[in-house]
């Protein structure tokens, strides 16, 4: 899987390109607010149709124009197919693959991509939002019906918190309608659980391998999930047994949540915990362990999905990480350039090998102009 070439026409500070790619490695160069990450960007939009950086669509257009297109040649299972992305102002983006209009979330013609970034670390050290926010996604790839249990549950979850504040503001409403939403509040919410567990284990087995690796020396790491009304050791149930436990638990809060006119258990709430060599990295981890920690996870992504499509995704690696020693650099290098097609931004070719350097093609970049 890899991307041929990309046009670009008013994507943020681009006017217009024309880039044609290497199938391996591909390293843009430029300083700081020159338009690198913002062409790794326009990269994973065209494949993906999504931003990895604002959900924002309408900030990607070029400041003072009206629309902007995006378009290029990708390879998928051994075919060579024509991506186009574009938006105009006060309209939702039109995606078309060989000039047929597709559907943004229909993974089926995604060029798969997975996006490294600085505000990776917030897998780590943030709130249970940002872990479950990337397990989720990872769990959506791999389990495609994940999407709409999800969505769904999403919908249960806020009529099901409108009836506990009228329970709590004592207002009428028929009795039968809450048995309803914790019918299908418990049965949705068991089914993201088990899914959850399953790709939890997945990825800590993944993990068990690049980390050493990445880290450089022998180490030990789990991923514990935190559930609201789970034990630890329930973390291969089926759904039947999880859907039982979750019961057993609402009946146990359902004055509490009267009281707070909200759902106090259930996914919505839960969170997981990377433990490596014993320590848990978000509260003791240091900031070099907690951002090798998340390349860790994203390079499980990798080959998460690698499994999934039988091909490699294609790797965005926005700017090597400052804060990372040499020796950590090299090993993280080392693991990506082996990996399919690699797009690499950087503020300067220093930290690569002169053999890297040899195997890649480099792209200058200043002011949104690209040699």
């Amino acid at each position: 899987m890899w991307l041929k070439n990309i046009q670009i026409l008013n994507f943020r500070n681009f006017s217009r390109l024309n880039l044609e790619f290497s199938p391996s490695i591909n390293i843009f160069v430029g300083g700081n607010s020159q338009g690198k990450t913002n062409l790794i960007e326009a990269i994973y939009c065209l494949g993906r149709g999504i931003s990895f950086r604002t959900f924002e669509d309408d900030r990607l257009i070029k400041w003072e124009k009206d629309s902007f297109y995006l378009g290029g040649e990708g390879e998928r299972k051994g075919n060579f197919l024509k991506y186009e992305l574009s938006l105009a102002k006060n309209s939702r983006k039109l995606r078309r693959v060989n000039s047929h209009k597709v559907p943004i979330k229909n993974i089926n013609y995604w060029l798969w991509m997975v996006a490294f970034s600085i505000q990776d670390v917030k897998i780590v050290q943030g709130g249970p939002f940002y872990r479950r926010n990337f397990l989720d996604e990872i769990t959506s790839f791999l389990y495609p019906n994940f999407s709409y249990i999800k969505f769904s549950f999403s919908k249960v979850l806020n009529q099901r918190n409108v009836l506990l504040r009228k329970l709590r503001e004592k207002r009428e409403y028929p009795a039968h309608q809450m048995l309803g939403w914790n019918s299908q509040f418990l049965q949705l919410g068991s089914e993201i659980v088990y899914l959850r567990l399953k790709v939890l284990r997945k990825l800590a087995s993944c993990l068990s391998n690049i980390y050493p690796r990445l880290r450089g020396s022998t180490c030990s790491i789990r991923l514990v999930y935190n559930s609201s009304f789970l034990d630890e050791e329930d973390n291969d149930l089926s759904i039947r047994k999880i859907k039982e436990k979750f019961y057993q638990k609402i009946k146990l809060v359902k004055d509490k949540e009267v009281e707070n006119g909200m759902s106090l258990i259930g996914p919505h709430r839960d969170d997981f915990q990377i433990i490596v060599n014993k320590i848990n990295q978000r509260v003791f981890g240091s900031q070099g362990d907690q951002r090798t920690t998340a390349i860790a996870l994203k390079l499980a992504e990798v080959e998460l999905l690698r499994e999934r499509e039988g091909d490699i995704p294609i790797i965005l690696l926005d700017d090597v990480p400052s804060d990372l020693d040499f020796k950590r650099i090299k090993l993280l290098l080392d693991l990506v350039k082996g990996k399919g097609q690699v797009f690499i931004a950087t503020q300067n070719t220093g930290e690569f090998s002169k053999d890297f350097l040899e195997k890649s093609r480099i792209f200058h970049i200043r002011e949104g102009e690209v040699d």
